[in-house]
């Protein structure tokens, strides 16, 4: 069955009304180093590396005309200054340099994400939403009820590049 017969009302911004409990994650791959001097190497040796999966929760209230609000925590983000801070390294005897502790990854405290966006539906059950920032999520809606609003929405994010971000789901409340 067609997301389209789902719905007697064609979709349209004000298919998004309401508010929608939303999670989004992405997998990422990290790495920490240390910037190190000997008399025979400058630069940044890499200590470590491991793949996470970053994961925002939160709500998001759409006004039915194109307009979003947006509150949540941010889990898992990767803190590279601090996960540096981790690795120690010393020169050898030849003036290489050379790790003595490879160090860990290190990621922040969850972290409050709130802003608005706009957004818009097309006639196909897709859109888009754009923040101040330029970040894009493209919407598919994925179920509605009999008024034609959307009940389930898959959401996927891309960067300026249009290169893949992060993917998740919004359920209406």
């Amino acid at each position: 069955m067609s997301v389209g017969a789902l719905a007697a009302v064609p979709p349209s911004d004000a298919s998004l009304k309401g508010v929608y409990a939303f999670n989004t994650h992405r997998a990422e791959t990290n790495s920490w180093f240390a910037q190190v001097s000997c008399p025979k190497y400058t630069g940044g040796i890499i200590a470590g590396s491991e793949t996470s999966t970053p994961v925002t929760d939160g709500t998001i209230y759409f006004d039915g005309k194109g307009n979003l609000t947006l509150s949540a925590l941010k889990y898992g983000q990767f803190d590279q200054t601090l996960s540096n801070e981790t690795v120690t390294w010393s020169c050898d005897q030849n003036g290489y340099p050379y790790i003595t502790n490879y160090g860990y990854a290190v990621y922040d405290a969850p972290v409050a994400d709130n802003g608005s966006a706009t957004y818009t539906i097309n006639s196909n059950y897709t859109g888009v939403v754009t923040d101040s920032n330029g970040n894009v999520h493209v919407l598919r809606i994925a179920g509605t009820n009999a008024k034609g609003l959307a009940t389930t929405v898959f959401l996927h994010g891309v960067d300026t590049n249009n290169r893949s971000k992060e993917d998740g789901v919004a359920i209406k409340q």
